[in-house]
């Protein structure tokens, strides 16, 4: 079996950016607050229609009056392949939780057909697809790292594969501004491990940071691993913090973690911060979504 390997005290991570998934269903109808929110009984709106290919993004503007200013959002998003119908409720319950650690407001889940919607008002289309990233977090020891080349990938891609099964290669991924290849070991843990996370303001720097729990068996694994990690020449004293098969962060370890906690720490904003923790702290979506339409719903100046 090999060895797991571990992470930081303070984990210096780069600004969670990019667009995030959300979907839509007809069966199940939520309307959240800020507070928490009950079940509405409001109609939703009507599904946008894929592009050409099924897959595009498409965007429409019901009002094309320039004097006009959004009303409402509308995001849907389609499973990457057929879900049952329990694994879409379950991505649109927790795709509610999110919603309201994050502090949206008034934001309605929707199950419909096999496809689930998000709405809210104005134009609220990168908060909405906020909700739908899968989330899947891991952290990763790494086995090799260098600046990005093209054409490189698959070379790696043979050498992960040669190494174990769980092995994986992240090509391009960023640490500052430098893009970066990395070979990575299988995941010595994993979301479930982490108990909670919050995004909080540290009053030492005025940064935000989020801060991580683990469970009682995450926590002895985190020791654990730190402890071996510690032990390595660089880059192999590094672990990979990974979302969604992205590396967000590789920083080096120098000592073994023990107590349970950590901190994320980087160039949050209070909004990307809050997404991070919110990803961790209700865990993966079941079913992997991309947007199939985004419609905005303007309503009338004046």
């Amino acid at each position: 079996m090999r060895r797991p390997r571990g992470l930081t005290a303070l984990l210096a991570l780069v600004v969670l950016t990019g667009t995030l998934g959300a979907c839509s269903e007809r069966s199940e109808r939520s309307e959240l607050s800020e507070s928490g929110g009950g079940a509405g009984q409001a109609a939703g709106p009507s599904k946008g229609a894929d592009g050409p290919d099924g897959a595009s993004p498409r965007t429409t503007t019901p009002v094309a009056d320039g004097s006009q200013v959004p009303g409402w959002t509308s995001v849907t998003f389609s499973p990457e392949t057929p879900r049952t119908a329990g694994k879409l409720r379950q991505a649109a319950d927790r795709m509610k939780q999110r919603a309201v650690s994050l502090g949206l407001k008034d934001v309605r889940v929707d199950v419909t057909g096999g496809d689930i919607t998000t709405r809210a008002a104005g134009d609220s289309e990168k908060r909405l697809t906020a909700l739908g990233q899968t989330g899947a977090l891991a952290f990763r020891p790494v086995v090799t790292v260098s600046a990005a080349t093209a054409g490189k990938c698959e070379d790696l891609r043979r050498e992960a594969a040669l190494r174990d099964s769980e092995s994986v290669t992240v090509c391009g991924g960023t640490e500052g501004a430098e893009a970066l290849d990395y070979v990575l070991e299988p995941a010595s843990l994993v979301g479930s491990d982490v108990a909670g996370a919050k995004a909080q303001l540290d009053s030492n720097s005025g940064s935000w940071i989020v801060s991580l729990t683990f469970t009682s068996k995450g926590a002895v694994k985190f020791a654990d691993v730190t402890g071996e990690l510690a032990t390595q020449q660089s880059p192999m004293n590094q672990f990979a913090i990974v979302l969604d098969e992205k590396v967000l962060s590789a920083p080096a370890v120098s000592q073994s973690i023990t107590g349970g906690q950590a901190q994320i720490s980087g160039a949050f904003t209070k909004e990307s911060a809050r997404e991070l923790a919110s990803l961790v702290e209700y865990g993966a979506l079941p079913v992997r979504l991309k947007v199939s339409s985004v419609t905005r719903f303007p309503s009338t100046a004046g």
